[in-house]
C-alpha cells in the first residue's frame, strides 16, 4: 500500500513537471535561437556600418581585419561581397573572386532586402543560419555582408542553456 501511494505521488510529480517544463524548454529554445540570429544581425549591420566608406573607396584591409577577429571570438563566419556578388574577403578559406550571386542570401541582400535563415552550404558542407545585410555607401549598394554560424553550434548553444531546467526538475 505505502509503495503505490510512493509511486502515485512520484508520477504525479513527474507529470506536474512535464507539463510545466515541456512548454518552458520549447519557449527558452524559440527565445535563444532568436536572440542567436539577431545579435547575428546586429554584428552584421554594425560591421557593414562601421567599415562602408572604406569599401566604397575600394580598401577592404581594415574591414578583413576586424571580420577575422570577429571570426576569431565567435566562430562565425563572415563573407563580403562586392555589388555583383563576388567576393572580396572572407574568413572561411572561401577563395576571393569567387561569385557567390547564385546564393540566395546573399541575392537577397544584393537586391537591397537583409535576410536570415538556414540552409544547407555545399562549399562548407554542414547547415548554416545566415544573415545577410546590404553594404550601402552615400546611398548606392556597393555589395552583401554575411555573418553565418554552423546550425549544429547553435542547437549546443541552445541545449546547454536549456540543459538548466532538465537539472532542476529531477532535483525536484
Amino acid at each position: 500500500m505505502r509503495a503505490r501511494l510512493i509511486a502515485a505521488f512520484v508520477s504525479l510529480i513527474l507529470l506536474m513537471l512535464l507539463v510545466q517544463d515541456g512548454p518552458l524548454v520549447r519557449y527558452l529554445d524559440r527565445v535563444e535561437r532568436n536572440q542567436l540570429v539577431t545579435s547575428l544581425e546586429r554584428d552584421a549591420w554594425q560591421l557593414a556600418a562601421e567599415h562602408d566608406a572604406d569599401l566604397g573607396a575600394g580598401s577592404v584591409s581594415d574591414f578583413s581585419k576586424d571580420a577575422n577577429e570577429y571570426h576569431l571570438d565567435t566562430q562565425a563566419n563572415v563573407i563580403l561581397t562586392d555589388s555583383n556578388g563576388t567576393v572580396v574577403s572572407s574568413t572561411v578559406g572561401v577563395e576571393i573572386g569567387n561569385d557567390f550571386s547564385n546564393r540566395p542570401e546573399i541575392a537577397a541582400a544584393l537586391a537591397g532586402r537583409p535576410t536570415t535563415g538556414e540552409r544547407f552550404s555545399a562549399t562548407l558542407h554542414y547547415l548554416i543560419a545566415y544573415v545577410a545585410v546590404p553594404v550601402v555607401t552615400r546611398g548606392e549598394l556597393i555589395g552583401a555582408l554575411r555573418i553565418s554560424y554552423p546550425v549544429s553550434a547553435i542547437n549546443r548553444t541552445v541545449q546547454d542553456r536549456t540543459r538548466g531546467i532538465y537539472v532542476v526538475a529531477t532535483l525536484t
